[in-house]
């Protein structure tokens, strides 16, 4: 009888032990400890898609907001046609493409540091992470340089009509890619926003696919109470310009330097219904 006991009291003990163990490398996993061999690689789950949704979590769904520094492997689901799943941070910056769909095996080591995963094409579409500790957060989007520029002859003045209207004169280039020598425009372009969540842009009458690269007037015409204006580039670091705000109904004229690459002109407020993409060239 004894003996039962004691091979009961045995087995007992080996349970809670391998239990122990068990929660000990959940917990480690979860609350920020790396595993400790390549082989024990943790496994993250990344998805965009179909609609507007991205997420990084856990195999379990818990979502992703602290980290230890080390590997990893990330299984990145791609549902979207019109999205991309884009993770970056110091040292790391893999994406799956825009236009494409599928899933993919990532292997990647983060370090200590702010990390955010989004979308190339919208930037309001994104979650940030912190791996290690005593490192600043991920500030997103990222602070970017307006992209209104001078013109002359004559030197550009915005001039704004309607509610909230106001009127201000430019008289030095932008910073960073916005900055350009005084020159006459290439074209006028017209954005037109709202009432309902529609936006679009002309030039000479006719819907912009693709434009030469340059300085261009534009003219944007918001009829829309609820959604701004906002034109940028696609690119990690984008040249950004919010052309009207979401208070503002009306009409405003500025100009636009257009660099070469792919661009966007949307209403920030309802980013995944309100933008069309065109070309520069």
């Amino acid at each position: 009888m004894k003996l039962a006991a004691t091979r009961l009291s045995k087995r007992t003990a080996l349970a809670v032990g391998i239990a122990t163990i068990v929660f000990a490398g959940t917990a480690a996993l979860r609350f920020g400890a790396a595993p400790s061999h390549a082989d024990d690689t943790a496994v993250l789950v990344g998805n965009v898609g179909p609609d507007f949704t991205i997420s990084l979590t856990y195999p379990d769904g818990t979502p992703v907001t602290q980290l230890a520094p080390g590997p990893y492997q990330i299984n990145v689901t791609d549902q979207a046609t019109v999205h991309s799943f884009h993770i970056e941070g110091p040292g790391v910056s893999q994406a799956t493409d825009i236009s494409g769909t599928g899933s993919f095996t990532w292997n990647i080591t983060f370090t200590d540091g702010g990390y955010v995963f989004h979308c190339d094409q919208h930037f309001t579409l994104y979650g940030t992470f912190q791996v290690g500790t005593g490192q600043p957060p991920m500030v997103w989007p990222p602070v970017a340089p307006i992209v209104s520029v001078p013109v002359a002859p004559p030197p550009v003045t915005t001039v704004a009509t309607g509610t909230a209207a106001t009127s201000s004169s430019s008289s030095s280039a932008a910073t960073g890619s916005a900055q350009v020598t005084a020159t006459a425009p290439r074209g006028r372009l017209i954005a037109t926003v709202g009432p309902a969540n529609t936006v679009t842009l002309t030039l000479g009458g006719k819907p912009v696919t693709t434009v030469p690269a340059g300085v261009y007037s534009i003219t944007v015409n918001d009829r829309s109470k609820k959604l701004d204006t906002t034109i940028r580039t696609i690119a990690t670091f984008p040249a950004t310009a919010q052309l009207s705000t979401a208070a503002f109904t009306g009409t405003k004229k500025t100009s636009v330097k257009l660099t070469t690459g792919r661009w966007k002109i949307y209403s920030s407020t309802n980013e995944g219904s309100v933008a069309l993409f065109f070309r520069v060239s």
